[in-house]
């Protein structure tokens, strides 16, 4: 049976999708490395989360200011690869679909476009795109996609379920319902998973070392200016800086993870640190998941991957404020959940009593409403309140175990389970399969 060449890539929004895709690719390496040859389309966020290395993938370069479809296009990619996997990015997707190759493509996201926003011309330009394949205009198709990308990325993620061989998607409680709008994708092999873990994470050694990390994505948020991205993190340093310097913590290191262009920014203008805080760039996934394991406990905003790494490591999480207009739903998910969060301090739970007000774009009222939250004299009760219960939890070993194992339940109640990465990985496998043998 001959070898599978498979094509990868992951959409560019921050370091999430870039990441899930290679959790799932290490265990694609670990079950199945013999059946295919992997290619990554190289990124600035796939080199930061390799850190130099390349896990025994090829890394195909391109232009930066290429758009991926006509960069498959110019290097004749349906020549070159068997299989094109893609997470998140609808252009590996319909690349394959336009020359009739398969493709596996998973959507973490599904339950938060905003499907109202394109709903009424969905239908126009499915049409449209068929008839590009149809009358085998692939430049057609090109300005299609990069105009209506431009416009609306919600959409084009969205319809690229229509076109995938095989898709994946996070299992979420309101995934059926949005399903029953749409009778063909209904009827496509949909895949819900759970919770994406790098096989790494449980070879990594396990050797506490007792210090507080916190997180900010590692990468700079793609809704987000520059300029707010480095407002996010100077808000975090100061609440950081609160923490850290009080009785109990200030025993502590504490090393904030940031991207390494908004740490240069931090350091030129000399943001001032309690002496127990380090700001440190990001590094490697695999040098990322052992500090993990390290930590006494993690602090990041409610977002996703490093929450579920967080909770399969048994960490207990306090969560910081939100750094984007997606993190409040992902909250109130948690919340629906049973998620504790009882010792963290969110802008949806401590000052808008649990509402979701933010649309995509409100970052500057966001960041306003966040200033009050952990500047201002309002709501200092509640900020030394919550500090202070985080406090009391983790000296008590019996109170941590009792937190992180509600914390982990939670996890596989909510997308059911930590095995997303191997059942997406064994969906690779099969596609390949039927691949090499019809070759």
């Amino acid at each position: 049976m001959r070898i599978c060449n498979i094509y990868a890539s992951a959409q560019l929004f921050g370091f999430g999708p870039t990441a899930l895709l290679l959790s799932t690719l290490d265990n694609y390496e670990k079950k199945y490395s013999s059946f295919a040859e992997i290619t990554l389309l190289g990124s600035k966020n796939l080199s930061i989360l390799l850190n130099g290395r390349s896990n025994g993938f090829h890394i195909l370069k391109s232009r930066n200011t290429e758009d991926e479809l006509s960069f498959l296009y110019k290097i004749k990619a349906h020549k070159q690869f068997d299989l094109f996997v893609s997470f998140f990015n609808p252009a590996p997707v319909l690349y394959s679909w336009f020359y009739n190759k398969k493709s596996v493509f998973h959507d973490g996201l599904f339950d938060f476009w905003d499907i109202p926003s394109f709903e009424a011309r969905l239908e126009k330009d499915l049409a449209y795109v068929r008839d590009c394949k149809e009358k085998k205009n692939f430049k057609a198709l090109v300005r299609w996609y990069n105009s209506t990308f431009k416009s609306n990325p919600h959409q084009v993620i969205f319809m690229a379920h229509y076109f995938a061989s095989k898709n994946y998607i996070r299992n979420n409680s309101v995934v059926d319902v949005i399903l029953s709008r749409f009778p063909e994708l209904k009827n496509k092999p949909l895949h819900k998973v759970g919770c994406i873990i790098d096989p790494k994470l449980d070879q990594a050694l396990n050797k506490p070392k007792d210090y507080f990390l916190i997180s900010l994505g590692g990468s700079i948020a793609p809704v987000i200016t520059f300029e707010q991205n480095v407002y996010y993190a100077k808000q975090v340093v100061h609440l950081i800086n609160n923490m850290a310097q009080r009785d109990y913590f200030n025993a502590y290191p504490w090393i904030i993870v940031c991207h390494p262009q908004i740490r240069n920014i931090l350091r030129k203008e000399n943001t001032q640190l309690v002496p127990n805080v380090t700001i440190i760039s990001s590094v490697a996934m695999g040098d990322f998941m052992k500090m993990i394991l390290e930590a006494k406990a993690v602090l990041v905003p409610p977002g996703y991957g490093t929450v579920q790494e967080a909770c399969y490591s048994n960490k207990p999480i306090f969560f910081i404020p939100e750094q984007n207009a997606g993190q409040p739903l992902y909250f109130k998910t948690l919340h629906d959940h049973k998620f504790p969060y009882q010792y963290s301090l969110t802008l949806t739970r401590d000052l808008n009593s649990g509402k979701l007000i933010y649309k995509e774009f409100d970052i500057d009222r966001m960041y306003g409403d966040m200033y009050r939250l952990i500047y201002s004299s309002e709501y200092k009760k509640v900020r030394d309140k919550k500090i202070n219960s985080f406090r009391k939890l983790l000296q008590h070993d019996s109170f941590v175990k009792e937190h992180v194992d509600k914390q982990y339940k939670s996890m596989q109640r909510m997308p059911g389970g930590f095995d997303g990465a191997q059942v997406i990985a064994q969906g690779i496998q099969e596609v390949a399969l039927q691949i090499t043998k019809e070759a």
